[in-house]
């Protein structure tokens, strides 16, 4: 079965970031599957001139065509019973445990998962994300007792181990967000590196040197290992530090152009250090917990001041809802030390 449809055609680089900007906003055709042509993806969509304008609004130039599309093989439904939602890293599937669901139906859905897909593998239930090293507690719920696979983010194999470091794979669009907003000849600090997303990216499309830290030892083995396997992609360098970012202002020197602070909780807590590893003009990414983009912002921005650097051309966008209240946020800043 085919359907010809309105399109947008996207440079290859942007289409990932696009296409989840594009399913947010609920404009991609969703029973046609979308298709590479050259150096660009083709998606099918309701309505072109609004799918430019909200490309556009982040920064995503697009070509409207039209085009004929494959139908999307039917997966295996809506999940039954009260379990709605998972992730898939590699081949597991991942469920986030909601308060009132008892096990016993995550592991039923689980099962019900794996019968109608093939490729998952395993699958296992998040409890809660705890401690420094922000290490998930998991209940196995179906298949393979194994919480290490290796997934892609835009053709990228990131090693991820659920039980020992932290992952999101709904931060792949924001890793190669930054990726493309970095200059070659860039120094970038990554403070909170975890299994090194934004450095690999970072490494991948520019001849940058990126500094990746992080408290966990285990995050940074792993990132050890994607990055042999991504050696031949690499036209930066990366090197690794673990340790406390605390006291990365005694080992490091004020040569950074750009400053990654992805610890939601916690991030606002580092801004001196950041400030203090800045050189005279540079880029700060902060992630934080806020209710709306103002308040994002306006706590970003008070907290540098606070640290003695100025603040200049502050933007933020929503990430991620972390609870019925608040989302997390990217707080993107000029930053003059």
């Amino acid at each position: 079965m085919e359907g010809e449809s309105h399109a947008v055609r996207i440079p290859r680089n942007s289409a990932e970031r696009a296409r989840k900007i594009l399913a947010r906003a609920g404009l991609i055709v969703p029973h046609l599957r979308p298709y590479a042509d050259r150096d660009a993806v083709v998606f099918p969509v309701r309505d072109p001139r609004e799918a430019l304008q909200t490309l556009l609004a982040h920064g995503i130039e697009a070509q409207p065509v039209k085009a004929r599309f494959e139908a999307r093989r039917r997966g295996p439904g809506r999940l039954e019973g009260p379990v709605k939602g998972y992730v898939v890293v590699g081949d597991i599937a991942v469920f986030n445990k909601t308060r009132d669901i008892p096990v016993e139906a995550y592991k039923a859905t689980a099962r019900a998962l794996l019968r109608a897909q093939p490729r998952i593998r395993a699958a296992w239930l998040k409890t809660e994300t705890s401690g420094e090293e922000r290490v998930p507690r998991l209940v196995h719920l179906a298949g393979e007792e194994r919480t290490r696979t290796i997934t892609r983010e835009y053709g990228i194999s990131l090693v991820v181990d659920l039980a020992r470091a932290y992952y999101n794979p709904r931060l792949s669009g924001e890793h190669r967000r930054i990726a493309e907003q970095t200059r070659d000849g860039e120094r970038v600090l990554d403070m909170f590196a975890g299994i090194g997303g934004f450095a690999l990216h970072i490494a991948v499309l520019r001849e940058a040197l990126v500094v990746a830290n992080d408290i966990n030892p285990h995050a940074i083995d792993l990132a050890v290992e994607s990055l042999e396997i991504n050696k031949r992609r690499l036209k930066g360098r990366v090197v690794l530090l673990q340790g406390d970012s605390a006291v990365l202002g005694e080992l490091l020197e004020p040569v950074f152009d750009r400053v990654i602070l992805n610890l939601p909780s916690k991030s606002l807590r580092y801004t001196r250090v950041a400030c203090g590893l800045t050189r005279q003009e540079g880029y700060h990414h902060y992630y934080v917990k806020a209710e709306t983009c103002n308040e994002a912002k306006s706590t970003v921005a008070r907290s540098i001041a606070e640290a003695g650097c100025r603040v200049l051309e502050p933007r933020c966008r929503r990430v991620l809802e972390y609870s019925p209240r608040l989302s997390i946020y990217a707080v993107d800043v000029v930053v003059e030390a």
